[in-house]
């Protein structure tokens, strides 16, 4: 009985906290940052886009004007597996847009284009833990195919990039030509 009770409280509470999908899109269209994953571990941005909206709605928020619904969309669809990281990044190439980024205790102006550079070799590297070491998993995603298409799309272009990207490239372009 008081397992039920508790049960119906916190359905009760979680309903009358719920947003609707207006009320989602205007929070985040009047912040002017990203806050993909809240340090508390509630109202995280990427659950809140993957419960209220559809795959097809987050593929249209990916051409959105506004980057912080724009960019959290595509690292939505990233973490999803779903979408073309190649194509995602050659559209914030051509924004180039710098956002303030938050993540627990980290806040940064970082470039798009570094977000979706980070997003996407941290998201694979996590998935291929299970199966490699922390330094197997890494060599295996910056040495793969797409990375490599990656690293040269932002090697030829003039966007502004975090210090954690220009290692990475830096890191495995060089050991290519050894």
């Amino acid at each position: 009985m008081k397992t039920k009770l508790t049960l119906l409280l916190l359905f009760i509470f979680n309903l009358s906290f719920s947003q609707t999908k207006e009320e989602v899109m205007e929070a985040i269209l009047e912040k002017d940052h990203l806050m993909y994953k809240s340090p508390d571990g509630f109202n995280n941005i990427s659950d809140i886009l993957k419960e209220k909206f559809s795959e097809e709605e987050l593929f249209e928020f990916t051409t959105h004007e506004k980057s912080n619904l724009r960019l959290a969309a595509k690292l939505v669809l990233i973490e999803m597996n779903k979408g073309n990281v190649i194509d995602f990044l050659t559209s914030e190439i051509k924004t180039n847009e710098e956002i303030k980024y938050i993540d627990g205790a980290y806040v940064d102006n970082l470039n798009t284009v570094s977000l979706i550079y980070y997003f996407y070799t941290q998201n694979r590297i996590m998935k291929t833990l299970g199966y490699l070491g922390q330094k197997a998993a890494e060599r295996l995603v910056f040495n793969s195919a797409e990375v490599k298409q990656m690293n040269k799309i932002i090697m030829d272009s003039e966007v502004a990039l975090s210090a954690y990207v220009r290692e990475k490239i830096f890191k495995y372009e060089k050991s290519d030509k050894n």
